[in-house]
């Protein structure tokens, strides 16, 4: 049983890397396009992994912050915990999450029309 798990995680990790060195080969081939810098196999292969890494150890702290706060779902806030020593993505998600509360609070009070200022 232990076996055929272990074998169902390979598998599907397998699947995710192959899905994420597509998705950075077709961003290497935009930033290619308009920079006209082509990039290799290997550095495809390379940032591919680096980033596959890097969302292991995301998902490992985003377990750790919710299992320290006693919950276990993962929210908004040990996402914010996560992009702490990422100033700007901090920042843009402190913002994607005012906007979402204030949509989500105007479609629960009746409100039908949503106003973009700028």
């Amino acid at each position: 049983m232990a076996s055929h798990e272990t074998e169902d995680r390979l598998t599907r990790e397998q699947r995710l890397k192959a899905a994420l060195h597509f998705a950075v080969g077709r961003a290497c081939e935009d930033v290619g396009r308009t920079t006209k810098v082509s990039f290799s196999r290997e550095v495809i292969a390379a940032i591919t992994e680096t980033t596959f890494q890097k969302c292991e150890s995301i998902a490992v702290d985003l377990e750790l912050f919710a299992k320290h706060a006693k919950r276990l779902t993962v929210t908004n806030d040990d996402v914010k915990m996560v992009s702490r020593n990422n100033e700007q993505l901090y920042h843009r998600l402190a913002e994607y999450t005012i906007w979402k509360q204030i949509l989500w609070s105007m479609s629960t009070s009746g409100h039908s029309t949503v106003y973009w200022l700028q």
